[in-house]
């Protein structure tokens, strides 16, 4: 069975100018491939492909007008720490989360109950990177902001384990009515 989340995906423009603020590429450093950065809106987990392709067929794709802004990162409970670029407040983004977790919920998918935090995976660090590395990526790009792009579509994408980490097929594109 594969492993499913639906994400917005970035247009080339925006995945390369973010693939330039990576933080170095060093050991305990996973930086993300260009092709593999996304907005996620909902991790699935384990389940049939034509399951999760049902219980999306309930949403209607909305135009979101996205705009990266600033940077942060996410401390995990084993030391790893995410680096991200973050996103302006969309009320857009926002609806189409709330109408696909009740789409889901509908379908008796377990939904993340945490606040959603929107944002872009730039790099992983392990424990034992040294804090003045993050702390310099996080002080040198927390002013960021990139032009803000227009999305028409929402993508399901499976994901397999991969020589350095993960890789993401693409499965099915949702596009907004023209």
């Amino acid at each position: 069975m594969p492993r499913l989340f639906v994400a917005l995906s970035l247009p080339n423009s925006t995945q390369f100018a973010l693939a330039q603020l990576a933080p170095p590429n060093v050991r305990g450093v996973r930086v993300t491939a260009p092709s593999q950065m996304h907005v996620t809106l909902h991790f699935l987990g384990d389940v049939p492909l034509e399951r999760a392709l049902d219980a999306l067929s309930d949403v209607i794709p909305s135009e979101i007008e996205l705009a990266i802004s600033g940077v942060g990162r996410f401390r995990a409970r084993d030391g790893e720490q995410v680096l991200w670029a973050g996103l302006r407040p969309c009320p857009a983004l926002l609806d189409l989360h709330g109408r696909m977790g009740e789409a889901l919920r509908r379908r008796q998918f377990h939904v993340e109950q945490r606040p959603y935090a929107p944002h872009v995976t730039l790099a992983r660090c392990r424990r034992g990177v040294p804090p003045e590395l993050i702390e310099d990526f996080l002080g040198q790009h927390r002013t960021l902001t990139l032009p803000p792009v227009t999305l028409r579509s929402f993508e399901l994408y499976s994901s397999h384990v991969a020589s350095g980490g993960h890789e993401y097929r693409l499965e099915r594109s949702f596009a907004a009515p023209a």
